[in-house]
């Protein structure tokens, strides 16, 4: 039987260490990060709790030592962007992901690394959290629909994005695992196909056309600059890895769940 999960904070490094050497896992799979908030506090906790779990890792005798690192890190760019692109400094959570990066190359000693620079992630479980209060534009969307509140996204209609359903991304996991440790830093992109942010807000209305999106959702005037599409033909060629889930599918399950209310990431406008 089955041990029941435990939370740890990342910041606790005693506690880290200790849960990490009673249980000697082949895979430590690094993923608890601040994706906002105050700068210092995201740089703090995303490189220490990087440190931290480095350190558990390898003093447990970790194999395989993976990190969840974000396309965030990359510059804006109107072209497509493998894992050579322009990187960017220019706020806090790319700058923690590009240093828990290097930080896990240059520690991770006989540990085999994997760093996965994660696209948009999507999933039917996907709900606000303590450290991530704004949700993705499809939970945002799904949520607009089943409540009829009124939503105004950040982005635009032409902002690019590279959906991924969590269970592709528990499939490519499966993968790494089942590689041969070989003490090396692996870097991949790691996304789905690329969709206009219009398209994908064309699909959920023609999986509910009985609702006017157009009525329901604006667009940000003046959005964000982000990084355009995300190549991931790497973990392709070199690890056989597609995504398989279906857009409309991974919709589909976002629709069936029961609303969650009104929540972080949708307001209503007048």
């Amino acid at each position: 039987m089955q041990n029941a999960p435990r939370a740890i904070n990342v910041l606790e490094k005693q506690a880290l260490l200790e849960i990490t050497l009673e249980t000697r896992p082949h895979t430590f799979i690094h993923a608890a990060a601040l994706t906002s908030g105050e700068d210092l506090q995201v740089i703090k906790v995303n490189v220490q709790g990087t440190l931290n779990a480095l350190q558990a890792a390898r003093r447990a005798g970790v194999r395989h030592f993976v990190l969840f690192s974000s396309c965030a890190v990359y510059a804006p760019s109107s072209e497509p962007t493998d894992e050579s692109g322009p990187t960017t400094t220019t706020h806090a959570y790319a700058l923690s992901k590009l240093l828990s990066e290097q930080a896990v190359e240059l520690g991770k000693a006989s540990m085999t690394a994997w760093l996965l620079r994660i696209g948009a992630v999507y999933g039917p479980a996907e709900q606000p959290s303590a450290t991530r209060s704004r949700t993705s534009v499809v939970h945002q969307i799904a949520e607009s629909i089943r409540t009829g509140q009124r939503l105004r996204l950040q982005c635009a209609p032409h902002d690019v994005y590279n959906w991924l359903h969590t269970q592709d991304l528990a499939r490519l996991l499966s993968l790494i695992i089942e590689q041969p440790a070989d003490g090396k830093a692996h870097l991949y992109n790691v996304a789905g196909p690329s969709l206009l942010v219009a398209d994908l807000v064309s699909t959920f209305q023609a999986l509910k056309p009985e609702i006017d999106l157009g009525k329901l959702i604006e667009y940000n005037p003046h959005p964000p600059p982000r990084h355009g599409a995300i190549d991931s033909a790497k973990a392709k060629s070199e690890l056989g890895f597609s995504p398989a889930v279906q857009l409309e599918d991974g919709l589909l399950d976002y629709l069936a769940r029961p609303p969650l209310g009104r929540g972080p990431g949708v307001r209503e406008t007048r």
